[in-house]
């Protein structure tokens, strides 16, 4: 085709008329697409998120359904100032819009206060033990002075007047109550008879008698903690009888064999303990 010829062509109705029907073509097929995209994706269509904070689920799942929307409780914690099972958040926040069949995010508060293990405060300094309390969320109560060797470190653990063991579960805000060594005390006492008898009864028998106890040395090393409760005293240093001041601390030899002979003293021993 000559560009005279090509001229004319582009100049006739019949090519003109052509590229107003692609373009009217292309106008509707993306209208089309347009109103397909937003009745799929419920463009503009959506609710409101309503305020669930202070109410319980009971009554936020009611309002939720009627907004069509769904939830799922994802978390708790513990307010003293709500009452147990209120919401105390959620997500999406109040007043946002969202489209229908949505979840909301809820947490709520707890039936029941947090539960703390008991950190172990034995043998460290009054001031560290008061800070680790506090900053576990456990409240101090009074001080309990003991008779000891060393002033200031932390000899026990009691709450409700019982011995607390390191790592028992305890609600926050729990009181506990510091025993404290002190030194100004002159007061003797005589060592107690601790062979035969398993570490857990040791404690109870230093505690009426004004002693601490020292090192547990096991003939065998327990491969666990409810392994050493199988173990019994079989020797003691200072022995069964000695005249101490109050506070004295008893060094301890333990053994599976109830029938363990006690050991050979040494020199050595005399000048470690004494």
């Amino acid at each position: 085709m000559g560009v005279k010829n090509t001229w004319l062509f582009l100049k006739s109705k019949f090519f003109w008329l052509n590229i107003l029907l692609a373009v009217v073509i292309a106008v509707m097929i993306g209208a089309v697409t347009l109103v397909w995209l937003k009745g799929f994706t419920h463009h503009g269509e959506g609710v409101e998120v309503p305020n669930l904070s202070g109410l319980y689920v009971e009554e936020a799942e009611l309002l939720l359904k009627e907004q069509q929307l769904g939830y799922e409780v994802i978390d708790s914690v513990y307010l003293k100032r709500l009452s147990p099972g209120e919401i105390t958040e959620q997500s999406p926040a109040k007043g946002t819009k969202v489209k229908k069949n949505r979840k909301v995010y809820l947490t709520i508060n707890a039936k029941g206060s947090r539960m703390i293990p008991v950190p172990e405060l034995r043998n460290i300094s009054f001031r560290q033990a008061q800070l680790t309390l506090k900053n576990m969320g456990f409240k101090l109560g009074e001080i309990e002075y003991r008779p000891s060797e060393f002033a200031d470190l932390v000899m026990d653990i009691k709450e409700r007047e019982q011995s607390v063991p390191a790592g028992t579960l305890l609600s926050e805000g729990s009181e506990l109550v510091l025993v404290v060594g002190t030194t100004e005390s002159d007061e003797e006492v005589m060592v107690p008879n601790f062979k035969g008898i398993t570490v857990a009864d040791a404690k109870a028998l230093a505690v009426e008698n004004l002693v601490i106890l020292g090192t547990l040395n096991y003939d065998e090393e327990p491969s666990s903690e409810a392994e050493k409760a199988l173990y019994y005293i079989y020797d003691q240093d200072p022995q069964y009888g000695d005249v101490h001041k109050a506070g004295k601390r008893i060094n301890l030899w333990l053994s599976k064999d109830k029938n363990h002979k006690p050991r050979q003293k040494t020199s050595d021993d005399e000048d470690f303990f004494n």
